[in-house]
């Protein structure tokens, strides 16, 4: 794999896995773990805390944040904060997403469903 830019100190790394080790090299994806078990924690007390909430009372990044809650790692109460949206940009095209798009923008989104329409019809 070609050498990435860590998503939070900006150090050059090669990714070895998906997830956290795509985005974040290895000192940060340890910092991230271990924030991840903080939020974890915190959102058990204050299961509507929003992700400026979070960030203000734990002192997390909010690209830990984000990238948590994007993996699926992080409670859905996160999911009604539009600020996590707004934060992350498209897996694909790098373009920040709008209210309530989650991974992918809906151009790409509709890129990809006809991409996997025509695949379909030439193996039906």
């Amino acid at each position: 794999m070609l050498p990435k830019r860590c998503a939070h100190c900006k150090m050059m790394f090669v990714p070895r896995l998906l997830g956290l080790l795509f985005v974040f090299c290895p000192h940060c994806t340890h910092l991230c773990e271990q924030a991840c078990l903080k939020i974890q924690d915190y959102l058990r007390d204050h299961p509507r805390a929003t992700q400026a909430k979070i960030n203000m009372d734990l002192g997390v990044p909010s690209v830990f944040i984000s990238s948590l809650y994007q993996l699926g790692r992080l409670s859905p109460a996160l999911s009604t904060n539009k600020q996590v949206n707004r934060l992350q940009p498209c897996s694909v095209c790098r373009k920040r997403l709008k209210a309530g798009e989650s991974v992918i923008c809906g151009v790409c989104e509709d890129v990809l469903k006809k991409r996997m329409h025509s695949r379909y019809r030439a193996y039906s």
